[in-house]
């Protein structure tokens, strides 16, 4: 084989490799999750029923309960969820208390309640719609060693939400652990809370199957309002800024990319007031902190982008000096080409730098008039902000 065969044949070879290598870990993952789903149903007590969704209705002698592997998703990981339903329209969640709560609870962004335990209170992180209610549950000592043993035995949550009390085991265990020994726990402390919720409880038995994935509670309807600002100002930006930027290329195209350098360290003094605004609005939540950060991410993309747009635009539409007229050679034409678009370039010597070559954008239009060796004259305006833009690149005038 010749060496530019073999050259010609590399990069298809790599690619039948690359496909080769996802097909087999496709495989794997679909063989996992059989072998998964046969153990769970093998691993199911006798008389229980299976859902739709895959999950099991089992009897106990304390009452029935539900339980079901949660495969991965893109945002969260796989788990055992084990949950029954109560009628009560309370909503809460409890979870071990991370860094991230501890640190954002101490600077005042996120507000946490608390049921007057210290000890307690420095493990988990709870968030409940009615926090009077919630305390008067986990204030009775044997819920709180409940709670305390089933955290114990490697649970990550505990939750209501939606007329469904949940525990959590995450990521889920494989199929041939899942048993009374993982179960049991979650399963008594469960109907144990269950119990205590629906004396006098005056909300809703769930009609649905399957209990709802959990979504954080809005403390009030101003908060919810408030977070909904706070997520329009990125998104604002973000729609704004590259049309501005578009604008601003087009109309007064820098001479380098200069002014894209400085427009994105700008972004920094930017940023800051903007989130500075965002934990302001978003502040007094449980889990505050998330929608900090995601804002924050955004504005961390839309403030560069807003400063440069910014920079091009002001300092081509202030700019009150006549352009300077540069007649020059072609030196040579050339164009690239994507799915979408064309984009059609020229190369003249430079008249800032002796010996260089200056690179310049043109329309189709006039591309298609010119050959290496033509004349062109290319009008330079020194901008208003001190970025040089090209303002024509055209055939020379008459007389010149």
């Amino acid at each position: 084989m010749h060496a530019s065969d073999w050259a010609t044949l590399k990069p298809v070879l790599v690619g039948l490799l690359g496909m080769l290598v996802l097909l087999a870990i496709a495989l794997a993952a679909w063989l996992k999750q059989r072998r998964d789903r046969r153990l769970l149903s093998g691993n199911a007590p006798p008389g229980s029923r299976v859902t739709a969704q895959g999950g099991y209705w089992v009897e106990h002698p304390r009452g029935r309960y539900y339980y079901r592997v949660q495969p991965a998703s893109r945002y969260q990981p796989s788990a055992l969820v084990v949950a029954l339903p109560v009628a009560t329209a309370l909503h809460f969640r409890v979870r071990r208390e991370g860094g991230m709560e501890r640190w954002f609870k101490r600077i005042g962004v996120n507000r946490e309640m608390s049921i007057g335990v210290e000890r307690f209170d420095a493990a988990f992180y709870l968030d409940a719609s009615d926090p009077e209610a919630l305390q008067r549950l986990l204030q009775v000592p044997e819920v709180r060693v409940r709670v305390e043993r089933l955290f114990a035995h490697a649970y990550a949550e505990l939750d209501l939400t939606g007329g469904w009390l949940r525990a959590l085991f995450t990521p889920a265990p494989g199929a041939g652990v899942i048993g009374p020994a993982l179960l049991d726990p979650a399963v008594e402390t469960l109907h144990m809370l269950a119990t205590l919720l629906g004396e006098g409880a005056d909300g809703h038995t769930p009609e649905v199957d399957e209990p709802p994935a959990y979504a954080p509670y809005a403390p009030n309807g101003g908060w919810t309002l408030r977070r909904v600002v706070a997520y329009l100002i990125p998104i604002v930006l973000l729609v704004a800024a590259p049309i501005l930027l578009a604008f601003g290329i087009v109309d007064y195209p820098p001479l380098d990319a200069t002014p894209f350098w400085h427009g994105a360290l700008l972004g920094l003094p930017l940023w800051l007031p903007l989130l500075w605004v965002s934990v302001r609005l978003l502040r007094g939540a449980a889990y505050s902190h998330t929608d900090v950060l995601t804002v924050g991410l955004l504005l961390l993309i839309a403030t560069p982008l807003l400063a440069i747009a910014l920079l091009v635009g002001l300092n081509g539409c202030l700019d009150p000096v006549a352009a300077q007229r540069h007649p020059l050679t072609v030196a040579a034409t050339y164009y690239t080409r994507s799915d979408r678009s064309t984009s059609y370039y020229l190369q003249v010597p430079s008249w800032r730098t002796p010996g260089a070559l200056e690179e310049l954008s043109v329309r189709r239009a006039l591309y298609e008039q010119l050959a290496v060796g033509d004349r062109v004259e290319v009008g330079i305006r020194p901008g208003y902000l001190g970025y040089p833009w090209i303002s024509s690149v055209q055939l020379p005038t008459a007389g010149r």
